[in-house]
C-alpha cells in the first residue's frame, strides 16, 4: 500500500499489486491497514479499496491532525499509536 486520501481511499501504484491487494481484502475476515503517517493524505497510480470498508487504520501520531479528522468523518476507523511504539529498531 502507497498512500490513503483524506477520503479513506487506499493505493499502490503497481496496477499488478492493486489487483492482488483487492483479492486477498475479499478473501480476509478482517482488514487493518498499518501504514506511518507519511502514507496518509496521498495518492498513487491505482486505488484498490477504501479503509472505511475494512477494520481500521493504524497509523502514528505524526499524522496531519485535518487528515485525521477527514478520514473520521468519511468513516474510518483509526488507531493513532506514538511513534516510538511501532518503529522498527
Amino acid at each position: 500500500m502507497r498512500a490513503i486520501d483524506a477520503a479513506g481511499n487506499a493505493y499502490n501504484a503497481s496496477m499488478n499489486i492493486a489487483r492482488l491487494l483487492r483479492i486477498a481484502v475479499k478473501a480476509a475476515a478482517k482488514v487493518y491497514v498499518v501504514a506511518d503517517s507519511s502514507k496518509i493524505g496521498r495518492t498513487a497510480l491505482t486505488r484498490f479499496g477504501n479503509v472505511r470498508d475494512w477494520a481500521g487504520l493504524i497509523t502514528d501520531d505524526e499524522v496531519d491532525p485535518t487528515i485525521a479528522e477527514q478520514l473520521r468523518a468519511a468513516g474510518v476507523s483509526m488507531i493513532v499509536a506514538p511513534r516510538e511504539a511501532i518503529e522498527v529498531r
